[in-house]
């Protein structure tokens, strides 16, 4: 049986969504290979305590500390939450063992059974929203890249996302390379890889660095841009008509005052894609309101 790797950037305020997250996983993904749960090392203690006690059933995780996927952390020490796990999702391509792999945040529920076969054929699925909805990730991730975007005025697909191992790859090759520019993003590149060199440590990459210190950035708009200002696109990815998550029924922050008349039941209904619904954490929504709305079509006992 093929499987694919997924990746999981998670804090311990999000524990109880994550428990979400991986029943749904469970019941419509037995392809799934390992779970790299990734978490704030000062967290991992109380997180895996956390996810051990989740419901039996729950896809089985490996819990790992970001700084063990991103030493640079430790040279970026003011870099957000939110830059962070966009580094992680793109470093952890050199821990996953499969040829693509699957991102996720905890706030992302599985709805529909589906197969690495249908999810990541030799050439993984794509989705492009043709709608200006946030051009400053595009811009930054330009910046960053040295780069321009060959489309403009879309969003590529975001978390959840099926990324191509050796595509990450290429990125990380153009950053070993990239020469530093001028002005603010460059002197903090510069400072991070002096940091690096003088630290007398071991296991810091220069395409992590530029990374890191290079924020802000998006990482789906730094893929897709990349890999579409290059031409490389089409090794990869196909451009499909729909993505893997369902916009229109998933829960933005502009519709929590609406929960209550949420009702998820066509997202479980009928063959996929979308295999997804996103209940989107910054609504604030308590999971245990969300598990009432979905647990009858996920539970496993």
């Amino acid at each position: 049986m093929p499987t694919m790797d997924a990746v999981l950037p998670l804090t311990l305020r999000d524990v109880g969504r994550a428990e979400i997250l991986r029943c749904s996983l469970a019941k419509f993904f037995p392809e799934l290979g390992t779970l790299w749960v990734v978490v704030p090392d000062k967290q991992v203690a109380k997180i895996e305590d956390a996810l051990a006690h989740q419901q039996r059933g729950a896809a089985p995780v490996r819990v790992v500390p970001e700084t063990e996927i991103v030493p640079e952390f430790a040279l970026t020490p003011g870099l957000g939450g939110w830059y962070r796990q966009q580094l992680i999702k793109l470093a952890i391509s050199e821990h996953v063992g499969t040829r693509a792999y699957l991102t996720l945040d905890a706030d992302v529920i599985a709805t529909r059974p589906f197969t690495v076969e249908e999810a990541a054929p030799e050439k993984v699925p794509y989705y492009v929203i043709p709608e200006d909805l946030h051009p400053r990730w595009y811009q930054r991730s330009e910046a960053v890249l040295g780069m321009k975007a060959v489309r403009r005025g879309v969003v590529h697909n975001v978390t959840p996302a099926i990324l191509v191992r050796d595509a990450v790859f290429e990125i990380r090759d153009y950053f070993e390379k990239k020469t530093l520019t001028l002005g603010v993003r460059g002197i903090k590149q510069a400072t991070a890889l002096t940091r690096a060199k003088f630290s007398g440590k071991n296991g810091f990459a220069r395409w992590r660095i530029m990374l890191a210190a290079g924020a802000p950035w998006t990482e789906y708009a730094l893929y897709y841009t990349y890999l579409e200002g290059t031409g490389h696109i089409s090794r990869y990815h196909t451009e499909v008509n729909s993505a893997i998550y369902d916009i229109e029924r998933s829960c933005w922050y502009k519709d929590k005052v609406n929960f209550g008349e949420w009702d998820p039941k066509a997202c479980f209904e009928g063959s996929g894609p979308p295999w997804f619904v996103v209940v989107q954490s910054n609504t604030g929504l308590e999971p245990t309101l969300v598990w009432d709305k979905v647990r009858s079509y996920i539970a496993t006992e």
